[in-house]
């Protein structure tokens, strides 16, 4: 019984990664980040953090704007030499913003959940994804 216990464990947390800290990802690999996450660059001496989102004013889906608007992100880039690198994109609805640093290029593919007409967004409830390359 202690075995299948166990193995209901590990499943678990395959199941469940980490909901807060510091993740790593591959060249190219979608890292998913909640604000005041962070995830390593496996093998190029790389971190990107989020620290926050500045202001969102996208349109949600189910209203009629005149214009689409974007959400700020800030993003913390540090590399080998520890100092850290800030940038602020500006994330249309649906993703899609890029920046670089270095070598490398940060992108970010989407910035959930959606904006919303009957409720505001509080910083914990934001998730972005984002590719490095």
């Amino acid at each position: 019984m202690n075995g299948l216990l166990g193995l209901a464990a590990v499943l678990v947390l395959l199941a469940c990664p980490p909901q807060d800290g510091e993740r790593s990802a591959s060249l190219g690999e979608t890292a998913t980040l909640r604000v005041g996450d962070s995830v390593t660059v496996e093998g190029e001496s790389l971190e990107v953090s989020f620290d926050d989102v500045l202001r969102d004013s996208r349109c949600p889906p189910d209203v009629q704007c005149i214009r689409a608007g974007e959400a700020v992100v800030v993003l913390t880039v540090t590399g080998d030499g520890g100092e850290g690198h800030r940038l602020e994109l500006e994330v249309p609805p649906g993703g899609g913003a890029a920046s670089s640093y270095r070598d490398h290029r940060i992108r970010i593919v989407s910035l959930e959940p959606p904006a919303s007409a009957t409720r505001r967004i509080e910083r914990k409830d934001y998730v972005l994804e984002l590719v490095v390359d």
